[in-house]
């Protein structure tokens, strides 16, 4: 949430990024357009996924999630207010795993992550996909400050609801501060394809919020978590109201959790999840 986020630590806070689901209206250039329509996505009897109920017939009249307005301010928000923490997460395990040639980075925002990527494997094709024009801009101007070439990269602007990656088409995907956009039915939606779209052996990394359970860590997070959600579903209407682990739903697919790192108390935590060779 590819800064995306609102964190209380030390009196201050926290600012994480945008997710992969509904931006503006698509400009000129190399940005792949193949966003879906404006309707409202629905699951199995008209019901809004995850909502359990019956379908609200006025549902359809809500605006869609949008982090457009928040684009031009992230890249500072982050560095000012969130320190190197988060950021810690979405490269503990760059050294570590094996050097991919196919990355898929979902939800990635204002381009921290791919500036990662394309400086330690600069020999890999990249797939950068978000729903915010504003943020793809972001993304293409911070590689270009870094002095990093654009021709790895493919931008695309889709909503990940209704985008569907390439079935094997990826070693190596990456969700940071994004999955803990959604509501659960979403998820459930959305994790299937992701792990489909990885080759055996397949990596899915995953930086994200989390809430411990117990003492003063368990309080804390909960006031950080519920300060985070009320603040961007005002700001950009997040469909989320409470953060929910995809830990169940990933294993479902079959990948295997390789290695986690937690830190700041148990709030943020980094995740390396696998693919199976068959």
């Amino acid at each position: 949430m590819t800064s995306r986020r609102a964190v209380l630590k030390s009196g201050r806070i926290w600012c994480s990024g945008p997710c992969c689901s509904r931006g503006s209206a698509p400009k000129s250039g190399r940005t792949s357009h193949r966003i879906g329509g404006m309707s409202r996505v629905t699951g199995a009897g008209g019901r809004p996924p995850g909502s359990g109920g019956i379908a609200n017939p006025f549902s359809a009249l809500r605006p869609p999630m949008s982090f457009d307005a928040l684009a031009p301010y992230y890249r500072w928000m982050e560095m000012m207010l969130a320190g190197g923490a988060l950021h810690r997460c979405r490269t503990a395990f760059l050294d570590e795993i094996p050097r991919p040639e196919r990355i898929l980075l979902l939800g990635e925002g204002h381009g921290r992550s791919l500036v990662e990527f394309c400086r330690r494997f600069p020999a890999a094709q990249i797939t950068c996909v978000d729903a915010s024009e504003p943020m793809l801009t972001q993304a293409r101007r911070h590689l270009a400050r870094q002095h990093l070439p654009a021709h790895q990269v493919e931008f695309i602007r889709a909503d990940v609801l209704d985008w569907t990656p390439p079935p094997g088409g990826y070693d190596l995907v990456a969700t940071h501060f994004f999955l803990d956009c959604f509501r659960p039915g979403q998820l459930e939606r959305m994790t299937p394809k992701i792990a489909a779209s990885l080759q055996p052996r397949g990596i899915w990394l995953i930086a994200d919020f989390q809430a411990p359970t117990g003492g003063w860590r368990g309080l804390r997070s909960r006031l950080i978590l519920g300060l985070l959600y009320v603040f961007f579903r005002r700001v950009t209407r997040l469909p989320a109201r409470t953060l929910t682990p995809p830990d169940s739903l990933v294993a479902q697919t079959g990948l295997a959790l390789q290695r986690r790192i937690t830190i700041e108390w148990g709030l943020l935590h980094s995740d390396w999840w696998q693919k199976p060779v068959a």
